[in-house]
């Protein structure tokens, strides 16, 4: 297995791609370069399978994947916080592991990452990562250098990124080939709880009632309000899989994974 860096050089990336088939890299910022480079890694990934006709949805589908394992992170750090305030335990004395040993403190996470208030405060983190890259836009495009001010509301705006980069909470993109099947999985740290689980399980069920009616656009006309939720890009996926002629439970499977969550894509090439 070969990991690498999605900010790797493009001969690097290339290399690795052409000289191995399984490849690890870590997902932290998907903003425009992020996804770019993203773009970049399944197109050289395709085009050595001679798949390139699968690389937009694909690219697409993956992006849904990793955009909710990042937001899953966010969420996992805020609850943890939360609970360890509300415990009055130090930083270093409640980890994910005592959580899961304890049935009570496993309530209390489960109770407050379903929460709004949970949801509302990470979709205020991604809205805040989102202005940075604006902020760089801006300077670059008017060719000048990033602000004292700008500076302080980059490090506001990028503080749980950084965050979850010194609590070495993860999340990972794996693509592996074997026997004409490219597997993509993207893992997270985030423990994967039954209701989420139900949740999206119930959406791809909608969607695929749905489908078989040929009623896609209503579908979508009545899931706009949750167009931003796993459920809602797990369907998706599970269109982009229907259109390529593979059954989506075969081949997109949400999962807990040793009390992470693993999301995972099989594509034939």
């Amino acid at each position: 297995m070969a990991i690498v860096k999605l900010d790797d050089p493009d001969k690097t990336l290339i290399e690795v791609i052409e000289n191995n088939n399984i490849i690890k890299c870590n997902l932290i910022a998907l903003n425009a370069a992020g996804k770019d480079r993203v773009k970049f890694f399944i197109g050289e990934v395709l085009k050595k399978h001679e798949a390139a006709h699968l690389h937009d949805d694909l690219f697409l589908s993956v992006m849904e994947l990793a955009f909710n394992a990042i937001k899953a992170n966010y969420a996992y750090i805020t609850v943890l916080d939360k609970v360890r305030k509300l415990l009055h335990y130090k930083a270093d004395k409640i980890d994910l592991a005592s959580i899961w040993k304890s049935r009570y403190m496993m309530t209390m996470y489960k109770t407050y990452v379903e929460h709004q208030d949970t949801k509302d405060t990470v979709k205020q983190i991604i809205r805040g990562e989102s202005k940075v890259f604006k902020i760089h836009g801006k300077a670059s495009k008017e060719n000048r250098d990033i602000t004292d001010e700008e500076k302080k509301e980059i490090e506001n705006s990028l503080s749980m990124m950084n965050r979850s980069i010194k609590d070495k909470v993860k999340a990972t993109l794996s693509l592996s080939i074997s026997n004409n099947r490219l597997i993509i999985d993207v893992i997270n740290d985030a423990p994967l709880t039954a209701h989420s689980l139900k949740r999206i399980e119930k959406k791809r069920k909608v969607f695929k009632k749905y489908y078989d009616e040929d009623k896609i656009g209503e579908f979508y006309m009545e899931n706009l309000d949750e167009s931003e939720s796993a459920g809602f890009g797990a369907a998706m996926i599970d269109s982009r899989l229907l259109s390529w002629g593979l059954d989506p439970h075969q081949h997109f499977k949400v999962l807990s994974l040793n009390k992470k969550t693993c999301a995972s894509l099989t594509i034939v090439l």
